[in-house]
């Protein structure tokens, strides 16, 4: 079962932010576990080394590809957030 980092008993590291986020909503997990959800250590470890790189400016066209995804899933995150704050809980 994936913890609020979305790290899964059966799947340490994702393919990529999508997949654990998929893994992680699959499980269909309460609103606060949504709302406390934050990336693995690793893929926050993995956005960091993109970060350095493009500060850097030594992206391959893949590590673009990379940092690009981590962007539009943070921006998905932030959003499926926003909705749920704006939710009045029962």
């Amino acid at each position: 079962m994936p913890t609020k980092t979305g790290q899964s008993a059966k799947r340490k590291t994702p393919h990529s932010i999508f997949d654990e986020i998929a893994d992680f909503l699959a499980t269909s997990p309460a609103r606060d576990a949504v709302l406390d959800y934050h990336p693995s250590t690793a893929l926050q470890r993995r956005a960091s080394q993109l970060l350095q790189k493009n500060r850097e400016e030594t992206l391959s066209a893949e590590d673009r590809r990379n940092l690009d995804e981590f962007s539009h899933a943070e921006s998905l995150i932030r959003r499926l957030k926003a909705k749920l704050r704006g939710v009045k809980r029962p």
